[in-house]
């Protein structure tokens, strides 16, 4: 398997989106995805208020990230809105 945007993005359609609706890919809430050595950036957009109770979300999208073939990290932000 080959390490790019279209894997990455895949992998986060497993992450279910804020109140479990939908996944954070089809929900839009991830942007900017770069890829560089084996680690993988991108942001999660969520609303400001609820920034702080979302960060399990970005846990659950930086594991999902990790467990492909040929990650060596991730960095996942919360963008908030």
């Amino acid at each position: 398997m080959t390490l790019d945007r279209q894997t990455v993005i895949d992998r986060l359609r497993s992450v279910k989106g804020p109140d479990l609706e939908g996944d954070i890919v089809s929900l839009g809430l991830v942007s900017e995805i770069f890829i560089a050595d084996g680690k993988v950036f991108f942001s999660i957009t969520v609303p400001a208020r609820r920034a702080q109770e979302l960060e399990p979300l970005r846990q659950a999208a930086e594991t999902a990230v990790k467990s492909l073939p040929g990650v060596k990290g991730a960095m996942v932000a919360l963008t908030a809105e």
